[in-house]
């Protein structure tokens, strides 16, 4: 019988983090909940560097800061304990891995929050190398390790199955973590953050009232937090070549553009993991909200969206997305064709904000209705997947099968 939901983590926990990873949805099913945060020893310059204004401060997290630590803390579980691991197998979390695997712990991984990607063609690969590497030892070296450390590699490794696989929509199944299950791994099929919180807004009555009643309409940017706030970029092997002096004034003649051609006004759903004032001078003195972008978007005409996973919430609620990308986002491989790929998924080419001639504003309000479908299915929710709030079948699950 599993009685305790031990989650690994390997960003500094937040509020958010906290609610949106089911603790109060387990404790109510009479299960104990407890956080390690590996961050520390996993990803150092996030967890010194990250924004801290909203870190989760309860009880119920430890905060990790060495191997050594981690391995304790690994031992003293219980097998009473189920490990559900917020984090990728690598090089650097292999121990992790390995711990849980010769103590015979029951752990899940969860693959809720894919996103479009595709491999580089081979052009694209020898630039990529060639610009990285140059061939350093370092580099091969690196190369090296993360092939010895593949998902594909790791029962060879010694590492164990997981117990569940935590799934979205179908293109979960395709993620290289996926291949460190096997055939008595349990697949969950769940949907994405996003679709919980969804779940909550679409029958909010008020808000209905307040979109039938708005006077004016609105566009909606998905802010990212690079490049005035570093996350993604505090990770290793991760670069942003965004700079504030060259995005922001550039994504403001982008909002004068979409507002005069559109007739909408441009407001901002602020990322998580910045630290915006309400009306920024670098976005023009738009108001700029936080933790409303769910709300935001479903108030909204049309989004504006770089590379974020909430585009979720513009393909749920049926809303024409605006790509953007810049000269110096196409200088990172990484960057591009994130954007880019993420755009195609729903039938979309981004539009460069450095250059905003020549644009037919028409056509960016349009929906594929089409690519939206598709998109539902392979990245938020699995046709026929439980409508109830994802940590609640997860807690189900676990009582099912412990």
């Amino acid at each position: 019988m599993i009685n305790n939901i031990v989650f690994f983590v390997s960003a500094p926990l937040t509020k958010r983090d906290y609610k949106r990873f089911g603790a109060e949805i387990f404790v109510s099913n009479g299960f104990n909940v407890l956080f390690y945060d590996v961050s520390p020893y996993v990803y150092p310059e996030l967890y010194k560097k990250s924004v801290l204004h909203d870190r989760y401060e309860g009880g119920l997290t430890v905060p990790l800061h060495n191997k050594a630590e981690i391995i304790r803390s690994i031992k003293h579980l219980s097998v009473d304990s189920l490990v559900i691991l917020i984090m990728h197998y690598r090089y650097n979390t292999f121990f992790i891995y390995s711990c849980l695997s010769r103590l015979r712990l029951n752990y899940a991984i969860s693959l809720i929050n894919c996103i479009p990607s595709k491999p580089f063609n081979m052009r694209a690969k020898v630039r990529y190398y060639l610009q990285l590497s140059k061939f350093t030892p370092i580099a091969v070296y690196s190369k090296i390790r993360n092939i010895v450390y593949s998902p594909r590699l790791a029962k060879y490794l010694g590492i164990k199955a997981p117990s569940m696989l935590l799934l979205g929509g179908e293109i979960s199944l395709n993620h290289p973590q996926a291949s460190l299950a096997n055939t008595k791994t349990n697949h969950v099929w769940l949907h994405t953050f996003d679709y919980d919180n969804y779940l909550q807004e679409v029958n909010n009555v008020d808000d209905v009232l307040k979109i039938n009643n708005k006077t004016t309409s609105k566009a909606v940017f998905i802010d990212s937090p690079s490049p005035r706030f570093k996350k993604d970029a505090l990770l290793s092997g991760i670069d942003n070549p965004l700079t504030e002096e060259r995005f922001y004034p550039s994504l403001c003649r982008l909002f004068d553009k979409v507002e005069s051609n559109l007739g909408v006004t441009v407001e901002i759903a602020a990322h998580p993991g910045s630290n915006h004032t309400s009306n920024p001078e670098y976005f023009g003195r738009r108001l700029t909200l936080s933790n409303k972008t769910c709300e935001m978007i479903k108030g909204a005409d049309i989004v504006i969206n770089r590379n974020s996973t909430a585009l979720n919430y513009a393909v749920l609620y049926n809303k024409p997305v605006i790509f953007i990308t810049s000269n110096e986002a196409e200088t990172s491989d990484w960057l591009s064709y994130g954007i880019r790929t993420m755009a195609s998924s729903v039938g979309k080419i981004p539009i460069n904000i450095d250059n905003l001639d020549d644009i037919n504003w028409n056509d960016q309000n349009k929906i594929d209705e089409n690519a939206y479908s598709w998109y539902m299915n392979k990245y938020i929710k699995k046709s026929g997947s439980s409508q109830n709030y994802l940590w609640q079948v997860v807690a189900s699950t676990i009582k099912e099968l412990y």
